[in-house]
């Protein structure tokens, strides 16, 4: 071959020809047979033969222009294609193997283009690159310069942090001042530690390069190096890989504003997600935005991974701003759900619209019966005033055995005065939609019924129920077929409930609770009336096993309430009845109660007494009379019961000593009482209570702890007695101070 003629490239050599060729520094590049040496640098033991490629030459080679052109072709093809990546990474090239001996430490330099996908479920890379291959003994630099293409995996991915591994085979090109070119096979091999930062990466390349070359018909590498490169890459496209993850229309329930709270953590829709990668995405994080109600997107979703092809359905949930409770009637507004994930080496997202039906503020479905609770809104300012002035107007009449009895009487009588009607909305029946889980009812907040003066049953039974919780007073819902009513809890043991109703009868037993009916719609029938109606429903109901108690603090647990603004309705106060008829109508009631309570159940003890007079049945007469407020009558029947130092009689004398605040008297018989009978819990406690009234109370503690032996469980209603505010004289609760217990036996 004469000098300055092209060199052909080898033909592809076959793997099992390859081998390692051993060099030393003699003799480059030569002409054919090694006859003419065109440097000073040659092999020791071996020529590298480069056969030319000429006109006539029986040698195969490899049209170079074809090759470099196709390589080009895929390059610009997909290099600007979305989810393309373009990086730039100088290197440090330490040569390895044969190539130690021949060559110095030298440089390089690489431009990729990564193209998603490019061999089905593995990306491609397409690279040109440089190496500055140093010969020792200052011999020159081989200029190589190389094209190549091949696939890339992604291995591991955690948050920014990737680690992928890519090869190539192509072909390179060999300059040597004053020779012509050597062209051969390339090959490389390389893993990215890589750092993703949105639309940029940076990482770690270590890698491995190999030049082939033939000698005499046998394959072996020309030059092979040991690469440590710090890889620069950008993302196209918006700053990330195109994709392919793919989220399905969402499935959206009606949303109701009134339990806005309830979906925080419950879902109202589902989104299917499937991944339509071919590796596995990483880090899958799915966000729910409702733009017009929400600050920023929340977190429904995450899951470390989510395998190529696989499916899943999200559940939707989201806290919405109170805002949404200004929806009046029925709207539509934009959500927006975006997935987020790592795969391919970059951090990828994709987002999806849709519309969600916002139901008015009113609005409610009764697939649960518990939704009623939302709508409870106890705290309500306008409520809690209402509510609280109007248990002031009664004063401290009516029945002394039960608190919450008495509230329950006024809270109804103040509704029933302030003029309320019941009125059925045929359009939006409780009857009606209660059956069909899926249709939409209309329930008034308690300010709204009390500024329309008008409600069907859900709405009036809300409304009582408002009252009665502002009052501290525990309620429930009642369900029948078609209907819905209120229930409260009474202060009493069920064993005191018979002691002072002539009937249980009208009374709702529960786990260990006493509950009493009130059928809220029957306002202008009155309070025993209501009662009654409420109690015969239950009856009827619980004799075909489909009434039903849902206490309205359990239903808050899952139905959190909330409330309109009471600006809205700012004259509903003015309008509110005064507390004289109030107290008026409230009284009526107690007395007729009363009457009708006491006939029965005097008469029955009157029976028995003239049976047998005994200390208990003129004590349980006298305890009657107490609760129902008739002390004078009371006082009588203890005295004669006490005639005999009859313990429980002097207890309850020293009671009515305690209510007038005559504490020495009321010391008195409470200690009469202990000495007829030292383990009686109840006159120990009436002891240690006389005396911190009378400000002793070192003797007060020193009565409580006594009680606390005798009986724990009744003692700890009266910890301040033995705590530390016993000796700076402070109770915690000054209506717990005058509460007294009236005993029977």
């Amino acid at each position: 071959m004469s000098p300055g003629t092209a060199i052909a490239p080898n033909r592809v050599y076959r793997r099992e020809a390859a081998q390692v060729l051993r060099v030393t520094r003699r003799s480059f590049f030569y002409g054919k047979n090694c006859k003419t040496p065109k440097t000073d640098i040659h092999y020791s033991h071996y020529c590298l033969s480069l056969e030319a490629s000429m006109p006539g030459s029986t040698q195969p080679g490899i049209n170079v222009r074809s090759t470099l052109a196709l390589l080009v072709l895929i390059a610009a093809t997909d290099a600007f294609a979305q989810g393309s990546t373009f990086s730039v990474a100088p290197s440090y090239q330490i040569p390895m193997g044969g190539s130690s001996s021949l060559y110095a430490a030298g440089i390089g330099a690489n431009l990729d283009a990564g193209i998603p996908s490019l061999f089905g479920p593995l990306d491609g890379t397409v690279r040109a690159g440089y190496t500055a291959a140093l010969l020792d003994s200052q011999a020159g630099t081989i200029h190589i310069a190389s094209l190549s293409a091949g696939p890339s995996a992604l291995l591991y991915s955690r948050g920014r942090f990737s680690l992928d591994a890519s090869m190539r085979l192509g072909a390179f090109a060999a300059f040597y001042a004053n020779e012509s070119p050597l062209f051969n096979p390339a090959t490389s091999a390389q893993i990215d530690a890589r750092l993703n930062l949105g639309s940029m990466s940076l990482a770690l390349s270590p890698g491995y390069d190999l030049y082939w070359a033939r000698r005499d018909g046998s394959v072996a590498p020309f030059y092979s190096a040991l690469s440590f490169g710090l890889t620069l890459t950008y993302a196209a496209g918006g700053g990330s890989a195109k994709p392919k993850l793919k989220i399905d229309a969402p499935e959206l329930d009606p949303f109701f504003p009134a339990i806005y709270k309830y979906y925080a953590d419950n879902k109202f829709g589902n989104v299917q997600i499937r991944n339509g990668e071919s590796v596995e995405a990483r880090d899958v994080k799915v966000e729910f935005f409702v733009p017009r109600y929400m600050e920023g997107p929340s977190i429904v979703a995450e899951f470390p991974a989510l395998k190529a092809g696989e499916t899943r359905t999200v559940p939707l949930t989201a806290l919405l701003r109170n805002e949404v409770l200004g929806v009046t009637e029925t709207d539509a507004v934009q959500v927006e759900i975006t997935i987020s994930y790592n795969a391919r080496s970059s951090v990828l997202s994709v987002r999806r619209s849709g519309n969600l039906r916002v139901e008015s503020r009113n609005a409610v479905s009764w697939d649960d019966d518990r939704k009623a609770a939302a709508f409870v809104t106890a705290k309500d300012p306008t409520i809690l005033k209402l509510s609280r002035n109007a248990v002031a107007a009664s004063g401290s009449s009516g029945a002394v055995f039960s608190e919450s009895f008495r509230k329950g009487m006024i809270a109804f009588a103040a509704l029933s005065e302030y003029g309320i009607r019941y009125v059925i909305d045929p359009a939006s029946s409780y009857k009606e939609l209660s059956k069909a889980s899926g249709i939409v009812d209309y329930v008034q907040f308690p300010v709204q019924t009390l500024d329309y003066r008008t409600g069907d049953c859900d709405d009036l039974t809300v409304l009582y129920c408002s009252f009665l919780e502002a009052l501290g007073l525990e309620t429930a819902f009642i369900t029948t077929p078609g209907h819905i009513y209120a229930a409260f809890a009474l202060d009493l043991t069920e064993l005191e409930a018979q002691r002072v109703f002539a009937s249980t009868e009208n009374l709702i037993i529960r786990d260990g609770r006493v509950w009493l009916p009130v059928e809220a719609t029957a306002l202008s029938s009155g309070f025993l009336s209501a009662w009654a109606d409420g109690a015969r429903e239950w009856r009827e109901a619980s004799s075909q096993g489909t009434a039903k108690l849902f206490p309205v603090r359990a239903a808050w647990a899952v139905f959190e309430p909330t409330f309109i603004s009471s600006t809205e309705n700012l004259d509903v106060v003015g309008r509110f009845p005064d507390s004289a008829r109030i107290g008026k109508s409230f009284d009526a009631t107690m007395k007729t109660f009363t009457e009708r309570e006491m006939a029965v159940l005097e008469k029955g003890i009157k029976a028995r007494i003239s049976a047998r007079s005994t200390p208990g049945l003129l004590n349980s007469l006298g305890t009657l009379y107490a609760r129902y407020g008739f002390i004078d009558k009371a006082e009588a029947s203890f005295q004669q019961a006490a005639k005999d130092n009859y313990a429980p009689a002097l207890h309850n004398l020293g009671n009515i000593r305690f209510i007038k605040k005559d504490y020495k008297g009321a010391l008195e018989l409470y200690e009469r009482a202990v000495k007829s009978n030292p383990d009686f819990a109840e006159a120990a406690l009436g002891v240690a209570r006389a005396q911190f009234e009378l400000g002793r109370f070192d003797r007060a503690t020193t009565a409580y702890k006594t009680a606390k032996i005798i009986d724990p469980r009744k003692a700890e209603a009266y910890a301040y007695l033995g705590g530390e505010s016993s000796a700076s004289g402070r109770a915690s609760d000054p209506a717990q101070r005058a509460a007294v217990s009236w005993t029977d036996q």
